[in-house]
């Protein structure tokens, strides 16, 4: 299942962006849009959705899955949205009481893109927010905000177990969740495990504390996939100019010390995104950084 998230899931999250993706559930009207059902996206995305899902349910999930399927086998009907929807109802989450998984599914199937999830550090108290980027569907429509499953971790508790949603960011009143910290340089990791459909933006302070755990401390007790997950978010967010140079190239510098291939994927995948860069003149200082980094890490 590792591997499953290194490459599936976040080369998913590379192509859902800019529209390119369609939504999972879209009506269709041209023979080409039907034939766009079977494209490769489609096979990429719903997987990892249900991964999703199955973490936010629990034990209850496999349960629903076999009641879609009976009812599906006795109705002589394929296993429909609002069916699978239906039979996951019971959502084991005080704070979704007046809420079902289909509310909950609909603004993951019918939208494009994924939100991203923004940490910022005020102090001893830590806000997490929905990104306030609007999408719009492809007739112009704005799309529907998405419900946020959050769960996290600081450098006090160290449970990476725990998938569970401790809190939901809801499309509504895209409602922020605070956490306080007990000292000023305890770190926050989102997304434990990586099961959430959405990257984590860190502020500076907080990527900086993560990555300083990383150097310095025993990085073997962050989870590989959150390993690997900062890695390819914030090379994600190098590329849109949000987080500088040296603050991914001083994070990369922590695989010298990770023999683990699962964290070393993104970096791999980043190598081959650079390559297309490399023969060009203007690549010669960075060339020097990953010869010296490769050699270092040998």
């Amino acid at each position: 299942m590792d591997l499953f998230v290194v490459q599936v899931h976040q080369d998913c999250l590379h192509l859902d962006t800019n529209f390119i993706m369609k939504p999972l559930l879209y009506e269709v009207q041209t023979s080409s849009e039907i034939k766009s059902l079977f494209s490769f996206p489609i096979y990429v995305k719903a997987p990892v959705i249900l991964r999703m899902v199955r973490h936010i349910m629990g034990k209850m999930f496999e349960e629903s899955i076999k009641k879609s399927i009976i009812y599906s086998t006795y109705s002589w009907d394929l296993i429909q949205v609002h069916t699978l929807c239906g039979s996951m109802d019971v959502i084991d989450n005080q704070e979704l009481c007046n809420y079902t998984m289909k509310d909950i599914m609909e603004t993951w199937i019918t939208t494009n893109n994924y939100p991203i999830a923004h940490v910022h550090r005020n102090e001893s108290t830590l806000f997490i927010c929905q990104s306030e980027e609007e999408f719009y569907n492809d007739n112009g429509s704005k799309a529907l905000r998405h419900w946020l499953p959050i769960t996290f971790t600081t450098s006090e508790q160290l449970d990476f177990n725990n998938t569970t949603p401790r809190d939901w960011i809801t499309p509504e009143n895209s409602n922020r969740i605070s956490v306080r910290l007990t000292h000023k340089n305890e770190w926050i990791i989102l997304n434990l495990q990586q099961t959430g459909y959405y990257r984590v933006k860190y502020d500076t302070n907080s990527l900086k504390f993560v990555t300083n755990y990383l150097l310095h401390e025993n990085y073997e007790k962050i989870h590989v996939l959150n390993r690997a997950q900062i890695i390819d978010d914030t090379y994600y967010f190098l590329m849109r100019g949000e987080v500088t140079y040296n603050t991914f190239m001083r994070l990369m510098n922590y695989l010298a010390r990770d023999r683990d291939y699962i964290a070393w994927y993104p970096m791999l995948q980043i190598f081959i995104d650079l390559s297309y860069f490399l023969p060009f003149a203007e690549s010669a200082v960075i060339k020097v950084k990953i010869v010296i980094f490769l050699v270092k890490s040998y």
